[in-house]
């Protein structure tokens, strides 16, 4: 019994020992399946980590290159601001000296005038003196030459009557001799060419006279007008160069005081824009400075910072590695533990071989698999850090060299722009110094001259006075002759103009009656051919729109007149509302359609019983629509300025300003209430008086508040509102009425 009892605890034992086996070797395989997994989790997570540090890395350098480019921008702006404002106020510059020259030819030409003034004045009080003194001469030599033009003209007349007696005489003589030889046949013919003969004789003696006289008076007339023109030239000539040196002598002094004045405004100028190109040349490289070195900073703090989490995450690694292993040899060694006491040698050290060997092989898989990890991870950042540092190290040269491009591209724009402005300062000065000197020694030689001449005209000007009176008489009777001459030409040239532009008219009449006749024609001819290529459909509408044209001309209730006048009946003496719907609907259509409705429906004092209508009127839908049509109507009639004003009542604006606070829900009765109230403020003072109050401009601002504040939510619509008025229209409208009563 003890040895079967033994056998049985053995077998027990052994039976243990084989689960407690199992059970280890499946503790055992499930911390290995636990450490893989947490193995792949870390690479994944290292990797996504990995992943998002490279793209905050790329988004860090993206920010800061697009942060250069925009500065950079913003200094190349800069510098294109400074270049034209400097292009500006050079401009203003010149347009300033421009208008202060103007300035100064304006005020010589005044002081031109006030000496010309003062001269003319003088020469006037001088002229008046010696007129007093030859008035008598004139008046003696006027009578002298008027009676010695009598006694010439008594004796061309005398003699040359005698010469015509004379002539005359023996033509008779020779006539009679002829007369008494050819008989009384030729006496018609001897009568006609004596008469011929007197004639031609007449004719050659006057016209022989009359070139005479006007050769004589052409003559007279030349030499009077050149001896004139010279005189009136050389007295202009003269007071204008008297006021020119009275100016120059004024604007030398001002010149050389300003010339001071714009030589230290230049060097201040010149100062000034110097240290001001300075400071900004400073301040540029300052910034391009600090530009790089916030470049350098964040370069330097991304590769620091993904070298720390690379370094942290192998130490990170380490320690998991090293957790893994040393929990596999404290577990290892506990079951080696547990088996040696419960198993015997034999068992211990087979299961101690086995799992010595399996360990040694699954520690050998581990460490390379660990190995080639850690090799793959190594050349991976090696190669993304020497990628980041190549990328970071030419992004880095770039922008060193575009500062320094920039920098010196900017200061050789401004030695440029120095030298250009002080070369042109300096031009400028010699410019001026030489058109100084100029100016002066033409000064001092007009002065010369203008004394000579001053003193030789005041010894001619008392002859030339003396023959001013002469000449004004010769100059007024030429002056009649070319004035009739001139008339005479003047009507030959309206009478041709006027025959020409008649005989354009004509033919323009004959050119369109011809144009008007053929149109005609052809319009006839199309509508036959258009008529026979018709169909049924258009033969049966053409017969219907005859019939009713037939049926509107033998029925005069049916003409737009007719409508108009019974519509207005029925609006001054009907109170039914569907009649007056009627009412307004045909005095919308007549109004809008003819101008002579619009003028009757004016006459019969119509606006007045509509505003009345209008207080009467509520929200509801018919009066809505009948307060459409009103409006409609009151519209087509507002088209003719002339019909104003009986539109224009004194209460028209009170109702329409009514109806807009009422009606502001309302699209098409808002804008049509806006737009005939700014109407009738427009063309009445009295309308603009009561609205213009403070009462009403707070009532208007309020409403436009609240309709520019929301869209309306429901816009009514008739059915004979076929268009749709325009929102926009009525709160421009609106807007307009209350700047023009607020002004």
């Amino acid at each position: 019994l003890r040895v079967s009892l033994a056998r049985n605890d053995m077998t027990l034992r052994l039976i243990l020992r084989g689960a407690a086996n199992i059970a280890h070797d499946e503790y055992a395989a499930a911390v290995v399946l636990q450490s893989s997994y947490r193995r792949v989790l870390a690479v994944s997570e290292f990797q996504l980590r990995h992943q998002m540090r490279k793209e905050e890395s790329v988004i860090q350098l993206q920010a800061s290159w697009r942060g250069y480019s925009t500065r950079l921008n913003y200094l190349l702006t800069l510098g294109d601001i400074v270049v034209v404002q400097s292009l500006w106020r050079r401009t203003a510059a010149i347009t300033l000296t421009k208008t202060k020259i103007s300035s100064l030819i304006a005020i010589q030409s005044a002081c031109r005038r006030l000496l010309a003034i003062s001269v003319r004045r003088e020469l006037e009080s001088d002229l008046e003196e010696y007129q007093r003194k030859q008035r008598a001469s004139t008046l003696l030599q006027s009578i002298a030459r008027r009676t010695k033009g009598k006694r010439v003209a008594a004796k061309r007349n005398r003699n040359v009557s005698r010469i015509q007696y004379a002539v005359r005489r023996l033509l008779a003589i020779h006539l009679v001799n002829r007369l008494r030889k050819e008989r009384d046949e030729r006496i018609e013919a001897e009568n006609r060419l004596r008469n011929e003969a007197a004639t031609t004789l007449q004719r050659v003696f006057r016209g022989y006279v009359i070139n005479q006289v006007l050769g004589l008076q052409n003559y007279c007339a030349t030499k009077i007008q050149t001896c004139w023109r010279t005189y009136d030239l050389m007295t202009r000539y003269q007071l204008d160069l008297i006021d020119v040196i009275m100016v120059q002598s004024m604007v030398r002094r001002w010149i050389n005081r300003r010339r001071l004045r714009l030589q230290v405004n230049a060097a201040v100028a010149i100062q000034c824009w110097h240290r001001g190109l300075s400071a900004r040349q400073r301040y540029y490289r300052l910034y391009a400075q600090l530009l790089a070195r916030q470049l350098q900073c964040l370069a330097a703090s991304t590769i620091q910072k993904t070298w720390r989490c690379y370094t942290v995450h192998l130490d990170y690694m380490v320690v998991i590695l090293s957790a893994i292993m040393i929990q596999g040899a404290v577990r290892g060694y506990l079951d080696r533990q547990r088996l040696q006491r419960g198993a015997s040698a034999v068992v211990k050290l087979q299961a101690h071989f086995r799992r010595r060997v399996h360990c040694r092989r699954f520690g050998a898989v581990v460490l390379g698999l660990i190995g080639l990890q850690a090799l793959c991870r190594g050349s991976r950042t090696r190669s993304e850090l020497c990628e980041m540092h190549s990328a970071a190290t030419t992004i880095q040269a770039a922008v060193r060299g575009l500062l320094c491009r920039v920098e010196s591209a900017i200061q050789n724009y401004a030695a440029i722009e120095i030298q250009r402005v002080w070369r042109g300062y300096d031009s400028n000065i010699e410019y001026l110094y030489t058109l100084m000197s100029i100016i002066k020694i033409q000064s001092c030689t007009r002065r010369m001259l203008a004394k000579g001449r001053l003193d030789r005209l005041r010894h001619r000007r008392l002859m030339e006075l003396v023959m001013y009176m002469e000449r004004d008489a010769c100059v007024r009777k030429i002056a009649r002759v070319c004035r009739s001459f001139l008339r005479r030409t003047q009507l030959s040239r309206m009478a041709k103009k006027i025959q020409r532009g008649w005989r354009n008219h004509t033919k323009r009449q004959r050119w369109r009656r011809f144009t008007c006749c053929v149109t005609l024609l052809q319009s006839m001819a199309r509508g036959r051919a258009l008529r026979k290529r018709r169909g049924k459909k258009t033969i049966q509408i053409a017969r219907r729109v005859q019939q009713a044209e037939a049926r509107a001309r033998s029925d005069p209730t049916l003409r737009l007149g007719r409508r108009t006048e019974d519509a207005l009946m029925v609006l001054q003496y009907s109170k039914r509302l569907c009649e007056i719907m009627n009412a307004v609907t045909t005095l919308e259509i007549s109004t809008r359609l003819s101008p002579n409705c619009c003028i009757a429906f004016a006459e019969a004092n119509a606006p007045s019983i509509l505003y009345n209508l209008i207080r009467s009127c509520n929200r509801s839908l018919p009066h809505v629509e009948l307060l459409h049509c009103v409006l409609r109507t009151l519209y087509n009639v507002a088209r003719y300025r002339h019909l104003m004003p009986k539109l224009a009542t004194p209460n028209s604006g009170e109702i329409y300003v009514d109806l807009i606070q009422m009606f502001r829900d309302k699209e098409v009765v808002f804008t049509l209430a806006v737009i005939l109230l700014e109407k009738v403020v427009l063309f009445d003072k009295g309308v603009q008086r009561s609205c213009s109050t403070r009462e009403t401009l707070k009532r208007l601002k309020g409403i436009h508040k609240l309709c520019s504040r929301k869209v309306p939510s429901s816009s009514v619509r008739t059915r004979r509102a076929k268009a749709k008025v325009d929102w926009k229209k009525g709160l421009s409208s609106l807007v307009a009425t209350i700047e023009f009563l607020e002004q």
